[in-house]
């Protein structure tokens, strides 16, 4: 970026870091579930299978990356890029090596070159450096696990074990948090950024699993402001989200499956594995390709380069 910046003495702003996000979801190898009645508003790009149940709507571009990439039994309002394309409905153009049961609205395009793989949208040392920024405002070792079921303000804080928010209090988030543990976050929980951080998101990265459920809701600051959790898990369930989770919320496990199920309405999802249940949705903001993070005490921020993809 080009860009320049006025330098104030309590804001620092750095230019090529920070993280951005092109699709409403993104997977690795292990690729999207679609069950029921779920959906995606967005682009989608994995680089495993697409599998849906006959008929679950994707609005957007759909690929499946890979010489394996498959897409399957979904109904795409936009383009398909996949080696096979099976039992799909497609508005738009397919692209393909083998086609089957499909009904294409555009062009046809077979023997098509398979499309590249891609790497997840965060690197390992951006999240390091998230984990660093938190640790910065200080380590909370006591009492543990750590509970909160009343309105809190918290952040940049490490964490050195599992936390748990549940009842119906607002946390307000001041800086990014790191959590040596497991992150539950249930009943009618109110997650959101303070106002005096308006149009900046904040990360949340927990080292093992993430669970949100019933009526936990998040909210950012101003426009284009998000909360971002992150789940370190490296197997298995990384982050479950179900019932009546809503906001302004980004989902990632790059070594996990995410499982969103019932009524469930974020912003962005990308993981190892994605599935969707129910009438889960998947709602992406084209102001997700550009995030300003805070960073620790010393009142930094990060900014993501400003690219809107809408070509795979």
């Amino acid at each position: 970026s080009g860009a320049r910046f006025a330098r104030a003495s309590t804001l620092r702003l750095l230019e090529g870091e920070g993280a951005a996000f092109h699709y409403g979801a993104q997977a690795g190898a292990g690729g999207i579930v679609l069950e029921n009645s779920s959906s995606i508003a967005g682009n989608v790009y994995a680089n495993g299978p697409i599998d849906g149940a006959g008929g679950n709507l994707i609005k957007g571009d759909v690929v499946s990356a890979g010489v394996a990439g498959l897409v399957r039994d979904v109904h795409a309002t936009s383009s398909v890029y996949a080696h096979a394309i099976q039992d799909a409905e497609i508005d738009g153009d397919a692209h393909y090596q083998t086609i089957t049961g499909t009904t294409v609205g555009g062009a046809l395009y077979p023997g098509s070159a398979d499309k590249e793989t891609k790497d997840m949208p965060i690197t390992d040392a951006q999240i390091e450096g998230w984990k660093s920024d938190a640790a910065a405002g200080g380590v909370l070792s006591s009492p543990c696990p750590y509970a909160i079921d009343n309105n809190t303000t918290l952040g940049p804080k490490k964490i050195n074990c599992s936390m748990k928010i549940s009842g119906n209090p607002t946390i307000t988030l001041v800086g990014p948090l790191w959590i040596a543990g497991d992150l539950d976050i249930e009943n009618s929980a109110a997650v959101r950024i303070d106002a005096a951080l308006s149009g900046k998101s904040i990360a949340i990265i927990a080292d093992g699993k993430i669970t949100l459920q019933n009526t936990a809701s998040f909210a950012g600051a101003g426009a284009n402001s998000h909360i971002l959790l992150i789940s370190g898990k490296e197997s298995g369930e990384g982050i479950i989200a179900k019932n009546s989770v809503t906001g302004a919320l980004l989902l990632y496990a790059p070594q996990s499956e995410i499982i969103l199920e019932n009524y469930i309405r974020i912003k962005e999802v990308s993981g190892y594995k994605i599935r969707l249940k129910n009438s889960a949705e998947v709602a992406y903001e084209t102001g997700l390709a550009s995030l300003l993070f805070t960073a620790g005490p010393s009142g930094g921020y990060t900014l993501g380069s400003w690219k809107e993809i809408t070509d795979p």
